[in-house]
């Protein structure tokens, strides 16, 4: 990602509306819009139950 450095500074734009992107940066935010668009787990929680469901 371009300027990746720069975006890595500035809050989501989404921060104060989307609970999930509080506290996150605008680089967070997109490679989280990405995780969420290929079905990557979230959470650790999530991760556990990914691969319990694998077995």
């Amino acid at each position: 990602m371009r300027n990746s450095e720069n975006i890595d500074q500035i809050e989501s734009v989404d921060a104060d509306k989307v609970p999930e992107e509080k506290g996150l940066t605008l680089y967070d935010s997109a490679l989280r819009a990405e995780w969420v668009a290929n079905v990557f787990p979230q959470t650790h929680f999530d991760w556990e139950e990914t691969e319990r469901q694998k077995i």
